[in-house]
């Protein structure tokens, strides 16, 4: 290698490729212009995060044996890349390490490698082809999935399967994390009775998939699971006992959520997900009619993301028991104009009520004290605000956006004053917006 320069263990080649001799690291490969073919230096451990990030022209890397990490983005929108092929040392590709890689049509996975994060070749060609070594010990794959090697966890689909109905084989207990993550071709997917577990934002962003049946011995549905998908319906079956926050947010024609009479965690009261004793509120059915919806009495904690994205609320009531907001609450709930607060209400959690452009006027009761980061974010059309005097801690970008928004407070708050229209905080003079 001609090295152009060598300062504090950095060597940068004739490429411009730069690299931490100390590490054994490609640190940032961006330079690289004008060639097709690039051979990666022996002895290089990791690629590094974003290290050929955008690099045009480049068609071709050649990996010696020594690569064992593929950070993330390592790779992300090289839209010239052809074909992969990795040598027997590599172990580990991280998040989005290929993503976008548009003109990606060929990748082979080595013997040793043992971890992939399942995001880490989205966006890629449409005739994507993924070969694993046969002698590889950790995973394994058809024409559809990469598996663990016993084929009982679903690890990932492979780039974009091009069939509207999918039936998962009957051994599977697991789908993975992100495993059809932004997958847009599934219409309806059949489950296997042996599934127990579906992961963290498994069908996330499934824009077409509008059927599912949970089997009956499924356990646990992962946080974010179904979120944005097309489901119109859902029923939970009476063996699930978990089920994670954004399960089934932001889902615009989802009608209803119904769970199985003898289901001991979890009850449904007109197509409105709660836990069995009606105390927690889950999940709200983003395609419901309803224009008003008022919390039952018994309820005493909405979770996170429980309104989300919801399309035809303009009404919501919170009873007595209602003390906090939590976050991300209210998000994209665009249509949302009117809110008749719990007078035990104390804080209004982050980004709760962000892009609710149906909010124009907002009186807070007696009892809040916090409003927490970008709790009301680009909520475009509210213009005017009502703090009182308990209000005591009011988070960066709280109002931000609010272009026309008028701020009061009332005269006992010992905490904040308006000026001008901007929220200062009376001891330390701070502007907080």
């Amino acid at each position: 290698m001609n090295n152009k320069r060598c300062i504090n263990n950095l060597i940068e080649d004739e490429f411009g490729v730069i690299y931490d001799m100390v590490k054994k690291t490609i640190k940032d490969a961006r330079k690289i212009s004008n060639i097709t073919e690039y051979s990666i230096r022996e002895g290089t451990k990791i690629i590094g995060e974003g290290a050929f990030e955008g690099v045009c022209g480049l068609e071709k890397v050649n990996f010696p044996d020594s690569i064992e990490i593929i950070e993330s983005y390592a790779f992300y929108e090289c839209d010239d890349l052809r074909s992969i092929n990795f040598n027997k040392g590599l172990t580990t590709i991280k998040n989005k390490a290929f993503y976008r890689c548009s003109n990606l049509e060929e990748i082979y996975l080595p013997e040793g490698l043992k971890n992939i994060d399942p995001v880490f070749i989205k966006e890629c060609s449409e005739t994507l082809s993924i070969t694993i070594d046969q002698n590889n010990e950790n995973l394994t794959s058809d024409e559809y999935f990469i598996y663990s090697k016993d084929k009982s966890i679903i690890l990932m689909a492979i780039q974009n399967i091009n069939n509207s109905n999918i039936e998962i084989q009957s051994n599977v207990i697991e789908i993975g994390s992100c495993a059809f993550l932004n997958n847009d071709y599934i219409e309806e997917i059949k489950l296997p009775e042996t599934l127990k577990i579906i992961g963290n934002n498994a069908f996330d962003g499934c824009s077409y998939l509008q059927n599912i049946d949970f089997p009956q011995n499924l356990f646990s549905i992962g946080i974010g699971s179904f979120e944005n998908s097309g489901l119109e319906r859902v029923v939970i079956t009476a063996s699930v006992r978990k089920i994670g926050k954004f399960s089934f947010s932001s889902c615009k024609f989802l009608r209803e959520i119904c769970v199985e009479s003898d289901n001991k965690d979890f009850k449904s009261v007109v197509g409105v997900l709660f836990s069995a004793n009606l105390t927690k509120l889950i999940s709200y059915p983003g395609g419901s009619g309803r224009k008003t919806y008022i919390v039952p009495d018994n309820v005493k904690s909405i979770v996170s993301g429980a309104f989300k994205g919801v399309e035809n609320l303009q009404n919501i009531v919170f009873n007595e028991n209602i003390n906090e907001i939590d976050d991300w609450t209210f998000t994209n709930s665009h249509k949302l104009e009117k809110i008749k607060w719990s007078n035990s209400l104390k804080r209004i959690g982050k980004c709760a009520f962000v892009c609710c452009f149906g909010l124009k006027s907002i009186k807070f009761p007696e009892s809040l004290i916090v409003i927490d980061e970008s709790a009301f974010f680009m909520c475009d059309n509210l213009k005017f605000v009502s703090l009182r005097s308990k209000i005591k801690y009011i988070k960066k970008e709280a109002f931000l956006y609010c272009e026309e928004l008028k701020i009061t407070i009332s005269k006992e708050n010992n905490y904040f004053k308006v000026i001008k229209g901007v929220i200062y905080e009376n001891r330390l003079d701070i502007v907080r917006e």
